[in-house]
């Protein structure tokens, strides 16, 4: 009897053994992050064997392919694979022009998916373990995207069809992803002047700074302000519409004539965006005086007598 106990207490330890990588190998929970398939990110093949494919897992928003910023919307995963009966996946959300940052956040819908957050990313993913059907699995969680207009933001999905045996070898992993535009893509920036004219003498006062109202059709937009000469000034450089820029004109320095510059304003999202502000300077020379010396004259006369002198004026210019 002590021998049939330890027999099977050696046969339960080296069942444990061998099961705990398996069980962890597979990251039926809380899978390692980063493996959306995103830029700069692997996928669930550096566990899973099978590789990685295309066309069998698909992401889809209730919203069609655009997103209204700080408005939730629903989005789904669905795997499809005839060989799989078990499911997982991973997915984020980033902005298109900079994918190494995140955008909005996802919330769970229900307790097959969790939520996890890494840097400026949110990662949704499957929970527990993986549901147990056949053929296919949809996963659904609800994204907000960022509040403001950060222009197109890219959704990256790994999606996983396990054959479910304990062994990741016969598994598959499936990439996608999905770009969503602003529902305001045809927002544009308007701007109150398209031209400023400013004028200086020299030794005179510096002229006033003149601005511009800077609005945008729908949503708010974020832009930056960017000079393209020296002696021309803009601020802020940076603001979110309705806003406006200060323009002004630094004179030091300058010589008579006319110089040339522009205001150039940019907003990511803007269906028109850049905008530029032609800028023009003239600089004229100090207006010429004439000087007179003496500045008065004074002359006597006898009547009969005989007609005084004329006297010289000298007249000088500058």
């Amino acid at each position: 009897m002590d021998t049939l106990k330890k027999l099977a207490s050696a046969w339960f330890v080296i069942a444990i053994v061998f099961l705990i990588p398996l069980i962890v190998w597979s990251s039926t929970r809380n899978p390692p992050l980063s493996r959306t398939g995103a830029p700069g990110e692997s996928t669930c093949a550096s566990c899973h064997g099978g590789g990685i494919g295309g066309g069998r897992v698909t992401i889809a928003s209730a919203s069609g392919n655009t997103y209204t910023p700080g408005v939730t919307q629903r989005l789904s995963v669905t795997i499809s694979d005839a060989n799989a009966a078990a499911w997982g996946y991973e997915m984020t959300a980033v902005q298109a022009t900079s994918t190494s940052t995140g955008a909005g956040t996802f919330v769970a819908t229900d307790t097959a998916s969790s939520v996890r957050a890494s840097g400026t990313k949110s990662y949704a993913e499957q929970a527990n373990a993986f549901p147990n059907t056949t053929a296919s699995h949809t996963y659904a969680v609800d994204w907000t995207p960022p509040a403001t207009n950060v222009g197109n933001v890219t959704l990256y999905a790994a999606g996983l069809g396990a054959d479910n045996s304990g062994d990741t070898s016969g598994d598959s992993t499936y990439t996608t992803n999905l770009t969503l535009t602003p529902s305001g893509s045809g927002t544009g920036l308007s701007l109150s002047a398209s031209a400023l004219a400013f004028s200086y003498q020299l030794g005179g006062t510096a002229p006033a700074a003149q601005n511009i109202s800077i609005t945008s059709t729908g949503t708010a937009l974020s832009y930056k302000i960017a000079t393209s000469a020296a002696w021309l000034t803009a601020t802020p450089t940076s603001s979110t519409t309705p806003g406006s820029v200060s323009v002004g004109v630094n004179t030091s320095g300058l010589a008579a004539g006319t110089y040339n510059g522009t205001v150039t304003v940019t907003a990511t999202g803007a269906s028109n965006s850049p905008q530029t502000v032609g800028v023009t300077l003239t600089v004229t020379s100090s207006m010429p005086s004439l000087t007179v010396s003496p500045t008065s004259l004074i002359y006597a006369y006898t009547i009969g007598g005989t007609v005084p002198a004329a006297q010289n004026v000298s007249v000088t210019g500058r």
